[in-house]
């Protein structure tokens, strides 16, 4: 089973020197080593594996734009086509210059949009690209946020607070905004919910949008259904950030490097002072959300932030947007379809299976039971004609002995078909008389070879149309000319 390597950044922009939280997890979840560096040194830090191992890259949402549009079920065949010109008006850089990536399956006419600067996507790629690390799968960090239906999700993390409200849905907050997006959220929710159950519609929409460094912002979210509460998530921090030993001969250059300002590493979002600890600020958010009259759920991790994130992501790697999608769909295979191709091969080959396995078997039955009708039939046959002693076909043999062709209680045809052939030859009306030059009688095949010498290949037609009135079978077998008259050759069978 293979494992996962899931990089997490907090900086937007990402190269060699981008620090990075690192964790190597199994199939299910389970975290093997984690860890924290800069991109460069990744490779020195991770252990290896035997196995096949994917990789997810986690970005910051402050880089990527969450939104929402409706499009008829009907045009979903063509959303790639539609997509950009039914979003072109939600998002401020010119549509060309945008990735789109939509989630694999859509339930509703609603179709949730992850957009994000194509070319910041391709300065990601060629980062890690440099470093040999293909990412398989690229989330954006609010959306790996643990969640249950029914309830927002608020992670906190230094003076930062990831802001999830659905599927698909979220966005970063810090202390300027965190009060003032979530009562508007509220506010949004609570009279959605009122028109719905003054309409009996379930139209209960807000969109949210991020607002980074490059994106200005809009806030909205779509709630799913009535909001009864929010639940308050705190992880540990992060692990110290450390840095692979260099090796110099020049100790002056050895020692700038080890001495350099770790503030330049740090995630440019985040403050250098924390104007409060997260604890604090937890319960500054809830109560004021507990005055909004919405509920609240506290719950706090033993895992930090970052590796609390990759769980989940692994937990939801084929549910989650994928942002890896078109052009910048992994190398090595789709990812996001793998695991349903995977499943849709294995239901066809046991369909398959299955198949031949009825046909096989319904095959071997119906054999089975042919040979015993033929049995019966020709125990039949005997029971009436006990002296007859070859039995080769009993129902045409039955025949035979019904219409009264048997010559001495057997089923010989040479008298029957030696006397259809006279009959037929006398009612020729020919100038010339036909004649029969040699006949053959062949006891194994029941038929006769009868050499005949006519006027014309006319005249062998016509002998053949009468004996075939006759109910016979017929056959020319030759035919040629000889002076004035045509020789031919005939096999006459029932």
């Amino acid at each position: 089973m293979s494992d996962f390597l899931c990089l997490r950044f907090k900086q937007v922009d990402i190269h060699e020197f981008s620090p990075v939280v690192w964790s190597v997890l199994s199939a299910d979840g389970r975290i093997h080593a984690s860890g924290s560096c800069l991109l460069e040194d990744v490779a020195k830090q991770v252990p290896e594996s035997k196995a096949v191992r994917r990789n997810i890259l986690i970005v910051p949402s402050s880089a990527v734009l969450l939104t929402s549009t409706e499009v008829p079920i009907k045009q979903h065949r063509h959303l790639k086509q539609v997509l950009g010109f039914v979003v072109e008006e939600q998002i401020i850089d010119p549509i060309e210059s945008m990735h789109l990536a939509t989630p694999i399956y859509h339930a509703s006419e609603t179709v949730h949009i992850a957009a994000v600067k194509r070319e910041l996507l391709e300065s990601w790629l060629h980062a890690l690209e440099t470093q040999n690390i293909l990412p398989d799968y690229l989330f954006v960090d609010v959306l790996c946020v643990p969640q249950k239906v029914g309830d927002w999700q608020l992670l906190f993390e230094n003076n930062k607070v990831l802001f999830r409200d659905a599927d698909y849905s979220g966005m970063l907050l810090d202390e300027n905004t965190a009060k003032s997006v979530i009562q508007l959220a509220i506010s949004a929710s609570t009279s959605s919910t009122l028109i719905e159950s003054e309409n009996d519609d379930s139209a209960d929409s807000l969109t949210a949008f991020a607002e980074g460094e490059e994106h200005q912002s809009a806030t909205a979210a779509r709630a799913e259904g009535s909001l009864t509460s929010i639940a308050l998530l705190l992880a540990e921090a992060d692990k110290p950030f450390t840095r692979s030993p260099v090796v110099s001969d020049d100790l002056e250059h050895s020692t700038a490097q080890e001495s350099e300002s770790l503030d330049d590493l740090l995630d440019e979002s985040l403050d250098p002072i924390l104007i409060i600890t997260p604890a604090e600020f937890k319960v500054e958010l809830g109560e004021f959300i507990r005055s909004e009259n919405i509920e609240t759920r506290e719950i706090t991790y033993t895992e930090s932030c970052s590796d609390l994130l990759a769980v989940n992501a692994v937990h939801t790697v084929e549910t989650t947007l994928n942002l890896l999608q078109g052009e910048f769909s992994p190398i090595s295979a789709n990812a996001a379809n793998r695991k349903f191709i995977r499943k849709a091969g294995v239901i066809v080959s046991a369909c398959v299976a299955l198949f031949l396995v009825v046909t096989m078997a319904g095959g071997f039955y119906l054999n089975v039971k042919a040979d015993q009708y033929f049995d019966d039939s020709v125990a039949i046959y005997r029971s009436v004609f006990p002296k007859q002693k070859k039995v080769i076909d009993p129902v045409k043999q039955m025949q035979r002995q019904l219409t009264g062709k048997t010559m001495g209680g057997t089923t010989s045809d040479f008298l029957p078909l030696l006397d259809a052939a006279s009959r037929a030859l006398s009612n020729l009306e020919t100038e010339v008389p036909s004649t029969i030059g040699q006949l053959r009688y062949d006891n194994q095949r029941g038929h006769i070879i009868i050499d005949l010498r006519v006027n014309s290949i006319d005249i062998l037609e016509s002998y053949k149309e009468q004996l075939t009135v006759e109910g016979l079978t017929v056959d020319i077998l030759s035919a040629n000319q000889d002076q004035e008259m045509v020789n031919g050759r005939m096999q006459i069978s029932r």
